[in-house]
C-alpha cells in the first residue's frame, strides 16, 4: 500500500495505524462477502426464492457494488495525501463509509431470511 509507505517515511504512526484499521476493516468485509451466501436454492429444494425477490437480491448486490466504488475513490494515492488534519478528516470520512457499507451488507442477510 503506497499511502502507509508514505505515512511511515513521513512519521505520521498515528495516521498510519488509522490506516491499518481501515484496511482491516475492508480486508475483513472483502472476506465476508467472498464466503457469503449467494442467495438462490438449488432446483430440488423445497424452498423457492420467487423471480421478484431474486430481482430485489440482485439490486441489492449492485448497491454493494457502488458502495466499494465510493470507498475506492476516498482512498487518496500517496501522491495526493492531504495535510495531517485533512487525512484525519478523510480517514474518519472512509470509517464512516465502511461501517455504513458493513451494516447495509448485514441487511442482505434480512433480506435472504424473509425471501426462503
Amino acid at each position: 500500500m503506497a499511502v502507509a509507505g508514505h505515512l511511515s517515511r513521513e512519521g505520521k504512526l498515528v495516521h498510519l495505524s488509522w490506516l491499518d484499521r481501515v484496511a482491516s476493516r475492508i480486508q475483513q468485509m472483502a472476506d465476508t462477502i467472498r464466503y457469503a451466501r449467494y442467495g438462490y436454492h438449488g432446483i430440488f429444494d423445497v424452498e423457492k426464492i420467487g423471480d421478484a425477490e431474486l430481482k430485489a437480491l440482485y439490486e441489492f448486490d449492485l448497491s454493494l457494488l457502488d458502495a466499494v466504488d465510493r470507498i475506492l475513490k476516498q482512498i487518496p494515492d500517496s501522491g495526493d495525501l492531504p495535510a495531517p488534519e485533512a487525512l484525519e478528516k478523510a480517514l474518519s470520512t472512509l470509517e464512516e463509509s465502511i461501517e455504513l457499507w458493513e451494516k447495509t451488507f448485514r441487511r442482505r442477510g434480512e433480506l435472504l431470511t424473509s425471501s426462503a
